[in-house]
């Protein structure tokens, strides 16, 4: 029975990570989706990306399962209001002219129960996960990141994920 025990004990992080880190690469996924839409959307508008992501609901990004996490899709709503229930915050004022690296969007910290760190998405289409002070320190060199921008996850909200 003990070594039962020790056997499950040391082989239960081995199956719980597999699927915390498939969530994760979903929602990154989700992440470089949105990037690549906001970007499509920049080179059909004198290169400025939208104010919004409302903006994208026509012809770029129509799915509303693409702006909340894998574990937050039951709050997908409808795409004519995307800003009020998303997952993601969005990082607005880009345009194809701003640095490759300035971030586009992100999921604040806290989202994950069992992985510390947060996702970034970035101008050139590429997505991160990132530890929380590479993620903090990342957020901070964002001019278009304010104080009304959060960076971690409401206290009162709880993470969603194992």
């Amino acid at each position: 029975l003990v070594l039962i025990a020790l056997i499950v004990f040391v082989l239960l992080p081995a199956l719980i990570t597999p699927k915390t880190s498939s969530v994760v690469m979903s929602d990154m996924s989700r992440m470089r989706q949105i990037s690549m839409a906001c970007l499509m959307y920049a080179m059909d508008h004198r290169g400025e990306y939208p104010a919004d992501w409302t903006a994208l609901t026509n012809n770029y990004a129509n799915i509303p399962k693409l702006f909340v996490t894998h574990s937050d899709e039951k709050r997908a709503g409808q795409m004519s209001n995307v800003m009020e229930w998303t997952s993601f915050v969005y990082v607005p004022g880009l345009t194809t002219a701003s640095p490759p690296r300035s971030v586009v969007a992100y999921l604040p910290l806290g989202h994950y129960k069992t992985r510390d760190g947060g996702i970034i998405a970035f101008a050139d289409c590429s997505v991160e996960w990132q530890p929380p002070e590479q993620f903090k320190e990342t957020l901070r060199g964002t001019p278009t990141t304010t104080s009304t921008v959060p960076v971690e996850a409401a206290p009162n909200a709880a993470p969603t994920v194992p």
